[in-house]
């Protein structure tokens, strides 16, 4: 009977997640096109055809035949499968289904009543939505959320004897064989179990004595099961190669001067202000609070909150890291508020709230109300997906993005060869004409600072873009006209073949 009433009570609470789910849902309902999207496509559909994942590069000729990490090849056939079967409909519906996923399981982390969490849900998303596209990077925002829900159920449920009774730990090496396999991703979910264990000693060490605090035993427990996770890494097609990605993304200079999402964020748009929006919700936190900061809740914002200052794609981290941390000393801080005798009923919603009615006085008509608000949200968010999945406007959005009619012109005169083109153009080039060869494309880890930093001094025709060109055997290039190359090309014995207001071809003498 207990039970029965818990649940009834909690229906109000139910009702404000799924709302704020569909809202989520909604908003990350967009039009699956990315640059990077198209590289991931064309392998994908290399290893469904082949039967074998793609371990060495065969896209490029910079890089033919040389060793890839491909730590995304799971995600890569999922992506292709689901486009073979439903076209952009399927991969926007997967896109949308990971970003909701990612903010249920980070609502699921945070204390206070639905619609506290709901509004803090709503900061969160203002900030992770600007890296919101239909990558593996989305399939790698679900895992840390979803490791961060498990190391909330281990520090904060309740104990009972000294022993944990949310003793989930044992999901950790599933967890990262699934993660390796799909997205290299899998680095933050390492830094955020050594954040809690660092944070979880120094708390011993200052003498935080609170029952959320892991004992030694606990702490010995999660680095067990951390060492046990750690081996199934290699279980992947790169085996123990697959442990240097992290590293090889972050020698790579060029990513931060040249690459948006790698570069430290323009907080002069407006749409990456709210980044700095939940940072000072952090502090304001922290300062209501009254209680003593948990040192682990304190890394974890430093940490993350430094890695989204550095790069704008590491602003989903932060949010679904740090919005937990706001909820559980807000709501310290909302509770702990007091009102004047004689003055309205302190609730659980704050000063001047009042507590829920009981729920036999709610009104019957209420369960059908909020079904049908409930249908109607739903209802709008398939709508919307179906309308920006439309073939007619995902083509117009194409157009838009990406060098749609120079790649036709190539596709209709067979073009052959090695092509030098734009560094956002590569993934494109790739999926829609398989027998050209680029010079770039969005695989950063593989080309490095040697080939982009080649690939900037041809495109800014800076000295010696004539020895580069000839040096790599370029049959083809297709740039942006207003590019120096482009300007060059003509006077130094290429031919244009073909030019619109995105993209110009040359062709160099001889080439076929």
């Amino acid at each position: 009977m207990n039970s029965f009433r818990e649940a009834v009570k909690r229906k109000p609470d139910l009702f404000i997640a799924v709302v704020v789910l569909l809202l989520v849902f909604l908003l990350a309902a967009r039009t699956p096109l990315d640059t990077d999207l198209y590289w991931h496509l064309a392998a994908g559909r290399q290893t469904v055809q082949s039967g074998q994942v793609m371990v060495t590069d065969s896209f490029s000729f910079t890089r033919m035949g040389q060793p890839w990490l491909n730590h995304s090849w799971l995600s890569q056939v999922i992506l292709y499968s689901l486009y073979r079967l439903g076209g952009s409909l399927a991969v926007g519906l997967w896109m949308a289904v990971l970003a909701t996923l990612s903010m249920g399981l980070m609502f699921a982390q945070m204390r206070g009543p639905a619609i506290f969490r709901a509004f803090l849900t709503v900061v969160a998303v203002t900030v992770t939505a600007v890296v919101w596209s239909p990558r593996p990077q989305l399939v790698s925002l679900v895992f840390f959320s979803f490791l961060g829900w498990l190391l909330y159920r281990y520090k904060y449920h309740p104990k009972k004897g000294g022993f944990q009774r949310a003793n989930v730990l044992w999901l950790l090496p599933f967890l990262f064989w699934a993660w390796s396999n799909l997205h290299g991703g899998w680095a933050l979910g390492l830094m955020w179990i050594g954040i809690l264990v660092v944070g979880e000693c120094c708390n011993h060490v200052l003498g935080n004595r609170s029952a959320e605090v892991l004992s030694w035993r606990e702490m010995g427990r999660l680095l067990l099961w951390t060492g046990l996770a750690l081996p199934v890494l290699a279980l992947h097609p790169n085996g123990l190669a697959i442990l240097t990605i992290p590293f090889q993304t972050v020698e790579v200079q060029t990513l931060q001067q040249f690459i948006q999402e790698w570069a430290s964020p323009n907080f002069h748009e407006f749409y990456q202000q709210p980044y700095l929006w939940l940072l000072a919700l952090v502090a304001v936190a922290f300062g209501l609070s009254g209680r003593k900061v948990d040192i682990t809740d304190l890394l974890l914002v430093l940490w993350f909150g430094g890695l989204g200052l550095l790069a704008r794609r590491n602003f989903g981290p932060f949010a679904l890291a740090a919005t937990p941390v706001v909820a559980r000393y807000l709501w310290v801080a909302i509770r702990g508020w007091r009102v004047p005798v004689g003055s309205a009923p302190v609730g659980e919603w704050g000063p001047g709230g009042a507590e829920p009615l009981p729920a036999r006085y709610r009104p019957r008509w209420q369960r059908v109300v909020n079904l049908v608000l409930v249908a109607l949200i739903g209802f709008a968010a398939l709508g919307k997906l179906g309308v920006v999945t439309d073939p007619a406007i995902v083509a117009s959005t194409s157009a838009q993005l990406d060098p749609v009619g120079a790649t036709a012109f190539l596709v209709q005169n067979q073009a052959r060869g090695r092509i030098f083109n734009e560094y956002n153009w590569g993934g494109y080039l790739i999926w829609m004409d398989p027998h050209l060869k680029v010079f770039v494309d969005g695989r950063t880890d593989l080309y490095g600072d040697e080939i982009l930093g080649e690939w900037i001094k041809i495109n800014q025709a800076a000295p010696g873009w004539q020895d580069l060109l000839k040096k790599w055997q370029v049959d083809w290039v297709m740039i942006d006209p207003a590019r120096p190359l482009a300007g060059q090309l003509s006077a130094h014995d290429w031919l244009e073949v073909y030019r619109d207001g995105q993209a110009v071809i040359f062709q160099a003498r001889g080439a076929r």
